[in-house]
């Protein structure tokens, strides 16, 4: 296998800036490294936009029963975004799907058995690239972009047996949870005609500057290394890498080359500050204003949301979480909110992937949706 940084199907045509946001550009039949039982599989390119609306190519699996739809109706479609939760690209779910590799680490792994049981109940499951060519980890509108693209580039791909009319659903744990939310809360200005009936997000980042302050110098603190080096690579104007040393500088190049596991083995209780060229980083205007850009909340979904969090989760605070659903529940969401008293952020990862999947089942059903709010 080719690493996406050599694959030309990763490369965009001359042509992108002229194709409408969803448009497909290529598309390939391809092998998972564990294909559940009947079931095609094909990655789909397509015109997506970055941050700052400019337009880039961005990747999504597309997986379909082969057996009939048994009805009512059309077959329903997940998109389901995994916790990729690094800067490399070799690391994307395009890649890691297809290869028998480490690369699919830490929650992306333990999240690895979901599209399986999406599959047997007969939907399609599409797993996008969600940070985009840049893996622009944490770089929330891009993200909510690839997703809702990619679901524009499935119901487009008539091999895949999807319409514009197939209802859909939005799932993604931590790091995915973050750009299922971005998607749910972009989706009706940026793409109103999609058909999605419901999202399940858990243990989900929002505040990125509380985040970075929480887990620096801690075990998490690669995380925190690759949220600004994703954001640098999304926000040049945020000028972090000025503000590095040259410590800092050898430390984000090697960290854009690790997936998760790797990051988190090579740099746990790395301190920003021996990286920093400037007394806190994280306190210049220009970081902290694009930090804020990237906090959920400043839109709102119109589709009912599943929102699970561990109370003692230790990576992710809940009381980020409870900031964004409150302020989308200001603003007339409607929202199931699950609180675990005992779990933190690993346990809460699969304590609720079956109850995701039901409630997503409801909404494909028009079971109407409880409201916490």
């Amino acid at each position: 296998m080719v690493a996406p940084q050599q694959d030309l199907f990763y490369q965009p045509p001359a042509s992108l800036s002229t194709l409408a946001p969803g448009t497909i550009v290529a598309d390939r039949p391809v092998t998972l490294a564990d294909p559940p039982a009947a079931t095609a599989a094909w990655q789909i390119s397509f015109r997506s936009n970055d941050s700052h609306d400019e337009p880039i190519l961005a990747v999504t699996t597309l997986m379909v029963p082969t057996t009939p739809w048994p009805g009512p109706g059309l077959r329903p479609a997940v998109s389901l975004q995994f916790a990729e939760d690094s800067t490399a690209l070799q690391c994307a779910p395009s890649y890691t799907l297809r290869a028998a590799t480490s690369a699919a680490d830490g929650l992306q792994s333990s999240q690895a058995a979901l599209p399986a049981a999406l599959l047997q109940r007969g939907w399609a499951v599409a797993v996008p690239d969600h940070e985009g060519p840049r893996s622009a980890f944490t770089a929330g509108p891009s993200s909510g972009h690839v997703v809702l693209d990619g679901i524009r580039a499935a119901a487009r791909f008539t091999a895949g047996g999807l319409t514009p009319d197939t209802p859909w659903g939005l799932t993604g744990y931590s790091g995915g949870g973050t750009a299922s939310g971005w998607a749910a809360q972009m989706q009706p200005s940026y793409a109103p005609e999609l058909h999605i009936t419901g999202a399940a997000i858990g243990g989900t980042p929002s505040d990125l500057m509380l985040l970075n302050r929480v887990n620096d110098n801690g075990p998490a603190s690669p995380m925190v290394l690759e949220t600004l080096a994703g954001i640098d690579a999304e926000y040049p104007e945020a000028r972090i890498s000025e503000l590095l040393n040259a410590h800092g500088r050898d430390v984000f190049s090697q960290i854009r080359r690790m997936c998760t596991q790797q990051a988190l083995t090579t740099y746990a209780f790395t301190s920003l500050r021996n990286l920093s060229a400037v007394p806190g980083l994280l306190d210049d205007p220009h970081v902290a204003g694009v930090l804020a850009d990237n906090t959920l909340g400043h839109l709102t979904p119109r589709i009912p949301i599943y929102d699970y969090h561990g109370v003692l989760d230790e990576l992710v605070p809940v009381g980020q979480d409870d900031s964004f659903v409150h302020q989308w529940c200001s603003d007339g969401a409607t929202v199931q909110i699950v609180r675990d008293p005992l779990f933190e952020h690993i346990v809460e990862g699969t304590a609720h992937q079956d109850d995701a999947v039901n409630y997503l089942a409801d909404r494909f059903t028009s079971v109407p949706a409880p409201d916490q709010c």
